[in-house]
């Protein structure tokens, strides 16, 4: 009798919560600081794989804005200050929030805070893009912690340290909510998926070109959406040319570079894909991996993600919904595949794919699917006590795995967050310097040849070269016309002046800035940037504004029925 009792007080009691919709998001947003903070306190901050080079990139942007030279592309004092044009390939527009926090406080504290801001904003986007696509606060609730806290985004975050993936898991949740509002939803919100693959764009490149692809699978089963209504195609393209628009700042000198010039990451890529395949045991290790960890680096949507899928096992009804987060799972499920030594990445057009280094980045999109498809299959199970019962465990799993995740990575990395010293032997803490150009002899040439300027006469004399904030001048003495190369990397955008009188800057055959010197006098260069860089910045501007104010005139509309299933 008491059991009986004891069970209809607990019912009654989810029932009440499960009807308070209006506390379901304050439930969550404590909960999620809650793990954000637990997060953080069970994993402190070491270097990972890639922390050297985005601290070195975090440093120079805080000397960019402190010394206001922002906008900047070039690094003047990478490669033995011979320079480095990083931010034309790897933007840093959303890091400068968190870098202005290091101005008064350090950079080590800014990362942390960034970390943290960040991770909430991983589960508040993918939240609210569930609510809306599910229309299911549980599953929003669960999906979001599931992703937000998943295996993969740790392996990103901490012993990969790649923290332009790590912020794009922000913005996939966004890109999925738009693409629904334009596949089945008010297709006059198209501004949502322009605002997420801009946000994308600004963050990782390589993560756009994937979500591109997951965009394409997920429009192809979808198309009779596109068949019914042609004006859903074309609101997406109008999304598209505004993302282009409000991206100007970052894609089009990125593109301009390119253009301009091969660099290493065509001809000396960091990794090759065709070896980072798993076979059949290590894919299976990614599977159940989260709990018990190995030393050896295993990519995977973990233990706790195929425990919340495997549910889909007890689920019979069907619907709308189900028929999406099954969708979802079939193309992580693909996903997996694609990562495996049986997939034909040698055949076209695979093999175009190259450059996104590793296989297993397409864990990111699996991750996504199969938390939102879990946390929909707890919330399918007889009893609303049974699925609040399975979200519990999922939550308590979850933590868990944040306590050996970080006890795991704590005993077996290294603890230094200082930088340090920048030398060839370390690749100047730029990873694979994959944006120097092809004709750059070497990592160590810079640091061989030092700051020593080269002529083409034998009788031409040249002065000691001083180097400071990325203005670089000598005294030159010729006797007759000459060509003078200085140690700076060659970009598109040097601008030089010889006794005052400007000079035209090419590329020599080393890959370093050379120009014509026709009479003694001051030799001086500096990047001043192409004009597409210093205009772009400014259609960014205009392209947000603009559509900032078509939002606010939109938002007063009446919202378009939704249609029918896709």
């Amino acid at each position: 009798m008491f059991n009986l009792y004891g069970m209809l007080k607990i019912e009654n009691c989810l029932d009440r919560v499960a009807s308070a919709r209006r506390t379901h998001f304050w439930m969550f947003l404590g909960g999620l600081l809650l793990l954000t903070a637990i997060m953080m306190f069970l994993n402190p901050l070491f270097p990972g794989h890639d922390f050297y080079f985005h601290m070195t990139r975090f440093d120079a942007l805080i000397e960019a804005l402190q010394d206001g030279r922002y906008p900047v592309y070039i690094d003047w004092k990478s490669v033995n200050e011979y320079g480095y044009l990083n931010n034309a390939f790897y933007c840093d527009l959303l890091l400068v929030p968190f870098a202005i926090i290091a101005i008064f406080t350090n950079s080590i504290f800014a990362y942390k805070v960034m970390i943290f801001v960040i991770t909430v904003l991983t589960g508040l986007f993918t939240y609210h893009a569930v609510s809306v696509i599910i229309r299911n606060n549980y599953v929003a609730a669960i999906g979001a912690i599931l992703y937000t806290f998943s295996y993969y985004r740790l392996l990103d975050l901490y012993p990969r340290a790649a923290l332009g993936e790590t912020l794009s898991f922000a913005f996939v949740p966004f890109v999925a909510l738009g693409l629904y509002y334009i596949i089945s939803g008010d297709y006059r919100k198209w501004y949502v998926i322009a605002l997420g693959y801009s946000l994308l764009i600004f963050t990782h490149v390589i993560s756009t070109v994937l979500t591109f692809i997951t965009m394409i699978i997920v429009m192809a089963i979808c198309y009779k959406s596109f068949v019914r209504e042609p004006k859903r195609l074309a609101y997406l393209c109008l999304a598209g040319v505004v993302a282009v628009l409000v991206t100007a700042y970052y894609l089009f000198p990125m593109l301009e570079q390119m253009a301009s010039n091969t660099f290493y990451y065509t001809v000396k890529p960091v990794s090759d894909i065709r070896f980072k395949l798993n076979g059949p045991y290590v894919i299976t290790q990614g599977l159940f991996t989260g709990i018990i960890y190995s030393d050896k680096f295993i990519a995977g949507t973990g233990v706790i993600l195929t425990w919340a899928v495997s549910m889909r096992l007890f689920v019979y009804e069907k619907t709308k919904q189900l028929k999406i987060v099954d969708i979802g799972v079939i193309i992580g499920l693909v996903y997996i595949f694609v990562t495996s030594i049986f997939f034909p990445w040698g055949i076209f057009p695979f093999s175009k794919l190259g450059f996104i280094q590793f296989p297993w980045r397409f864990f990111q999109f699996t991750t996504l699917f199969f938390a939102v498809a879990g946390a929909y299959y707890f919330s399918c199970l007889k009893t609303k006590k049974r699925a609040f019962a399975m979200g519990s465990i999922a939550v308590v799993f979850t933590i868990a795995m944040l306590y050996f995740y970080g006890r795991h990575y704590t005993n077996n990395q290294q603890q230094d967050v200082t930088v340090p010293q920048a030398s060839a032997e370390n690749f100047y803490n730029l990873q694979g310097i994959e944006y120097l150009p092809e004709q750059f002899l070497s990592i160590w040439y810079a640091e061989v040849r030092g700051n020593q300027a080269d002529a083409g006469n034998e009788d031409t004399q040249i002065g000691d070269i001083k180097k400071e904030h990325g203005i670089t001048t000598c005294e030159v003495l010729v006797n007759r016309p000459d060509i003078i190369e200085l140690p700076l990397t060659y970009y598109k955008g040097y601008s030089a002046t010889v006794d005052g009188k400007a000079a035209e800057v090419t590329e020599s055959w080393r890959g370093l800035v050379q120009l014509p010197v026709e009479q003694s006098g001051q030799i001086e260069v500096k990047y001043t940037g192409t004009t597409i860089q210093n205009v772009s910045p400014y259609i960014t501007l205009i392209s947000v504004i603009g559509l900032c104010i078509y939002i606010i005139i939109s938002r007063r509309r009446k919202p378009l029925k939704q249609a029918g299933n896709a």
